[in-house]
């Protein structure tokens, strides 16, 4: 103990440590460490007892401060000494000098061991603070920003470019057979160019075909601003699941961002945090342009009255853009992650096939062996809604060499389908 420092019968003053002060009001509450109060009583603790404690008073009548037996028994217990480390150190009447006596470690440990911790009373780290309102406000359904930390670094997404450069597609041309291009060959400009009248055609209740719907001139527009969003913030990724398999396409969202492995849309995408494009304009009029158009087709081939009834109209504000390689395939699925009531509505998928022919599947169930196919080509848009919001369906192959050839010399568009899928969440 380093220290005790004018005491008398009504103040008695205890300096522990480095200028710890113990007064007469505090004896109460430091019973728990052992120490109370005896009145006219006079100790001196010698070296040899262990600890050693210098008491000095100012009058005759003097109240003292010893270690009791629960507090001796207890420093017994964690071995610890304290000793006077200075010979000769001098106790006169009166108050003592700071630096007569050395500083006593031992003691002051036990003591501040037993003392309530050091952070009571203090406020928790910021970092703390900060985990556990995130965990509070994603147990309690919070906003999509909780889910982002500010601090969390995203990995940089490499760009996809779904038109080839002018080397690459000079090559490609070049590698192409005669054989694909000896149609098209005997054919001019004017008449490729010419719209070709559209094919309609209502697969099943609710789901209508247009063949040959978007012309070439709006093909060949659709293409270059799919290619310019694409390589831009939010453009073309590669996704993929959890257990690191990935899709074989590359996607883009326009409006809002859907999630391959937690299927749900956001206003950014989880790999970067990149907010996803807009839809443009030119988009939404051809949307609604070929909605009107089958809702004529389904009044001049059925008896209903309203034909809203059969296939409902929607305000397209999501656009899923899929590009994939020769190779690309889409195993069986519903298109049931937009809302309840956009579901529940049945508020159509409108589908817009660009580049090489894909074999599309439908069916009532997930079983490709009893499923119906047919051939989407450049330029046919597909709609289902109504009854057949919920219809199964999947790519089972792209027929290679088979994009017009005039689009690929104006977009140098890559081998493989381009394909646009809108919904209204």
């Amino acid at each position: 103990m380093k220290e005790i420092n004018g005491i008398s019968k009504d103040n008695v003053s205890v300096k522990l440590g480095q200028g710890r002060t113990l007064d007469s009001n505090g004896i109460r509450n430091r019973k728990h460490l052992g120490f109370e109060r005896q009145p006219n009583a006079s100790v001196t603790a010698s070296s040899n007892t262990g600890c050693s404690s210098s008491v000095m008073t100012n009058d005759s009548q003097f109240s003292n401060m010893y270690i009791s037996k629960q507090a001796k028994k207890s420093i017994s217990d964690m071995s610890v000494s304290c000793s006077e480390t200075s010979e000769g150190s001098a106790v006169r009447a009166g108050s003592l000098e700071e630096n007569e006596f050395p500083p006593d470690v031992d003691c002051t440990r036990m003591l501040e061991e037993s003392s309530l911790p050091t952070s009571f009373g203090k406020r928790e780290p910021s970092q703390s603070k900060k985990a556990k309102s995130v965990i509070h406000s994603l147990k309690f359904g919070g906003t999509i920003r909780s889910n982002y930390p500010k601090n969390k670094s995203y990995a940089r997404v490499k760009v996809f470019d779904i038109c080839q450069s002018e080397a690459e597609a000079e090559e490609f041309i070049r590698l192409r057979s005669p054989v694909d291009f000896l149609d098209e060959a005997e054919e001019t400009v004017d008449e490729l160019c010419k719209e070709q009248e559209p094919a309609q055609r209502v697969l099943r209740p609710g789901m209508i075909l247009l063949k040959n719907y978007i012309s070439l001139s709006e093909q060949v527009s659709i293409v270059k601003k799919c290619r310019e969003l694409g390589i831009g913030p939010g453009g073309f990724y590669r996704p993929g699941y959890k257990d690191g398999a990935k899709l074989r396409l590359h996607m883009m969202c326009l409006g809002l961002d859907w999630d391959p492995q937690t299927r749900k849309y956001r206003k950014r995408r989880q790999i970067d945090r990149c907010k996803p494009p807009a839809i443009p304009p030119e988009f939404r009029c051809l949307v609604d342009k070929a909605i009107l158009d089958s809702l004529t087709l389904i009044k001049r081939d059925s008896t209903v009255s309203n034909a809203e009834d059969i296939l409902p109209r929607m305000n397209p504000d999501i656009c899923i853009v899929n590009f994939y390689s020769e190779i690309g395939r889409l195993g069986l699925h519903q298109d049931r992650d937009e809302s309840t009531e956009s579901v529940t509505k049945g508020l159509p998928v409108v589908s817009f096939s660009l580049g090489d022919s894909a074999e599309f599947l439908y069916a009532d169930h997930r079983n490709e062996n009893k499923a119906e196919n047919v051939i989407l080509e450049s330029g046919d848009v597909l709609i289902f809604g109504g009854q057949s919001r919920h219809v199964f369906h999947g790519i089972s192959s792209i027929i290679p060499n088979s994009a017009p050839h005039i689009l690929l010399q104006e977009t140098k568009l890559r081998p493989g389908r381009l394909n646009l899928t809108f919904r209204q969440y």
